[in-house]
């Protein structure tokens, strides 16, 4: 009850950073479906890490300016003009007149995937020969891009009082 607010931010990103190291191992041995299941994992890991941190810093998890946030933090977008656009595209119907919303985020997602598909097959091809590697190479990515997240997250919400800067 006397937690500061780094204090909880500090426990949601032990806690999430754990669970992400965690999902790499489970999507390890998920064999050729990996690269699904580690991205799958790792998005749901991310958010609930980032709008941990952000409640642990006083900011409503469920206000709309999260999603902005969280494309921001991870990387999906490279500014919060570029994630505000993706995030009005998303509401938007998916067959309107001009089609772009979906069509920008199943060629997104198709990017992320494969850049994946290609790594784990290089894992996979070292698995037979040293087994094991994959579920290591797993746990490290995972548990280093789910600290890398943390602390992006944590500079950002504790930099700025109302998390609206780039």
């Amino acid at each position: 009850p006397t937690a500061d607010q780094a204090a909880l931010a500090r426990l949601a990103t032990s806690q999430f950073s754990r669970a992400g190291g965690l999902g790499g191992v489970f999507g390890a041995v998920a064999g050729s479906y990996a690269p699904v299941v580690l991205t799958g994992t790792a998005a749901v890991a991310h958010a609930e890490l980032v709008l941990h941190v952000a409640a642990a810093y006083g900011k409503d998890p469920a206000a709309p300016e999260r999603a902005v946030d969280l494309l921001v933090l991870t990387h999906v977008h490279a500014d919060r003009e570029a994630a505000e656009a993706a995030v009005a595209a998303a509401q938007r119907p998916p067959y309107d007149e001009d089609g772009g919303g979906l069509r920008a985020g199943v060629w997104r997602l198709s990017r992320l995937l494969s850049g994946q598909v290609g790594g784990w097959g290089v894992f996979r091809l070292l698995n037979r020969y040293l087994p094991g590697v994959s579920v290591l190479a797993a746990f490290l990515s995972s548990r280093a891009a789910t600290d890398g997240l943390a602390a992006r997250a944590n500079a950002f919400y504790r930099a700025d009082g109302d998390g609206e800067h780039g």
